[in-house]
């Protein structure tokens, strides 16, 4: 016969359940569920806003990645390669780099990365 077992879910919705029914202050639920309490009052502000979905897990990948090379700069990278052909990455992010001093280019090694995924 398999144990009994919650899911973490389970035990959300049971936190929830306790806090509203008001037997229970944060600090009575943070030891019998064996959370913090910040975490408590990180799942009752999702509850309030979004309900049960709130209390779901959610996704911890990150909205955005602050080194990646923008777009624009790849564009021009391989607009400079496609007129010149035989050059490699370092002679081309050079050009770049004395045409559009402005600019902020890559590394040689990062150009070189690009112009091997673009073919």
């Amino acid at each position: 016969m398999p144990w009994n077992q919650e899911s973490p879910m389970d035990q959300r919705v049971k936190l929830v359940s306790d806090w509203l029914g008001g037997s229970y202050t944060k600090s009575q639920l943070s030891r019998r569920y064996g959370v913090s309490r910040p975490t408590i009052d990180k799942w009752l502000e999702r509850y309030a806003a979004l309900g049960v979905d709130g209390l779901k897990e959610q996704s911890r990948k990150p909205l955005n990645c602050p080194h990646q090379t923008p777009d624009e700069i790849i564009a021009k990278l391989l607009a400079k390669k496609n007129e010149h052909p035989d050059r490699g990455p370092k002679q081309i992010i050079d050009r770049l780099r004395v045409s559009d001093s402005h600019i902020q280019w890559p590394a040689a090694s990062t150009a070189g990365e690009w112009l091997k995924k673009a073919g």
